[in-house]
């Protein structure tokens, strides 16, 4: 689906001096497994979910990103949590009690699979935090999952490591190619520039390498 902002004007920010249109291609739901009759939304880690955004030439969002996905729902259902009880809401069967629970929820609100319904899940994201600070390098970022007024759960969160998943985490798939201004460019490019990743992100710096590619798993002593 195409999705199409126009960015705010910065003064203290060169790039953000005038606005500009911005046109994304993002995944209308998050990346399952199983066909449109049987499926289910299948968190993962951001190793594997990197992967699979790399053979299918996309890219993982960052939290400015998601926000402007999130202002072009079509619909919202609010958040469906599970108490954490030991490592409950790391097993597969909590998995698949979440996506029943949100397969309810689009029901009872007359949704139909491939529109844009917020609230579902929190997003496997890109942050220069993760780059740039040593301490999080092997980690994984998280943010979103959307209440029904826009606001959102989860802030930005870089403190699990990189094996960590949960049932509320979600890939959303967005392509690399996107249009600023009407011309063609690459996310990845533009989060890397040190002058324009302003376009498609908030934070303080840019994301160098805007990847999890590459990212060195956490291995477990035995």
């Amino acid at each position: 689906h195409q999705i199409e902002f126009t960015t705010p004007i910065v003064d203290s920010v060169e790039v953000l001096s005038k606005p500009h249109k911005i046109q994304l291609w993002v995944a209308c739901d998050y990346l399952a497994i199983g066909n449109d009759e049987d499926f289910m939304r299948m968190p993962m880690g951001p190793l594997a979910a990197q992967e699979i955004a790399d053979s299918l030439d996309c890219i993982l969002p960052t939290a400015y990103m998601v926000d402007r996905i999130n202002d072009v729902a079509q619909g919202a259902v609010d958040i469906f949590p599970f108490r954490p009880v030991g490592d409950r809401n790391m097993r597969p069967y909590t998995f698949h009690d979440s996506n029943n629970a949100i397969n309810a929820l689009f029901r009872s609100k007359g949704y139909h699979w491939g529109m844009f319904v917020s609230g579902l899940k929190k997003d496997i994201i890109l942050t220069c935090r993760l780059k740039n600070d040593p301490r999080y390098r092997r980690n994984v970022a998280i943010y979103g999952w959307h209440h029904p007024d826009g606001h959102a759960q989860q802030p930005t969160f870089v403190r699990h490591g990189n094996f960590y998943v949960d049932y509320s985490h979600g890939v959303r798939l967005v392509s690399r190619t996107c249009t600023v201004d009407s011309k063609e460019m690459d996310i990845k490019e533009i989060l890397e520039s040190p002058t324009l990743y302003r376009l498609l992100s908030d934070e303080p710096l840019p994301i160098i390498p805007a990847t999890y590619a590459g990212d060195e798993p956490w291995h477990f002593n035995k």
